[in-house]
């Protein structure tokens, strides 16, 4: 994430709590749409979220490979 103060989780959805809630779940929702293989953790404190990493796996098939057995 690129913001310095984490986005609360839970709470009251007034209308700046809500906005920041939408952006947090658009952010997710993008970072799902462009991973393949890999895993996406969401880290939160005090139900904050306030770290989201990614780390994504490049597979290479063997059956492709042109090299004779």
């Amino acid at each position: 994430m690129t913001q310095d103060r984490p986005h609360r989780v839970t709470g009251a959805t007034d209308g700046s709590n809500r906005a920041e809630l939408d952006r947090l779940m658009e952010h997710i929702l993008r970072t799902l749409q462009s991973i393949e293989y890999g895993s996406i953790e969401i880290t939160i404190h005090n139900s904050a979220v306030v770290q989201i990493e990614r780390t994504e796996k490049i597979r290479f098939d063997r059956r492709s490979d042109p090299r004779p057995t």
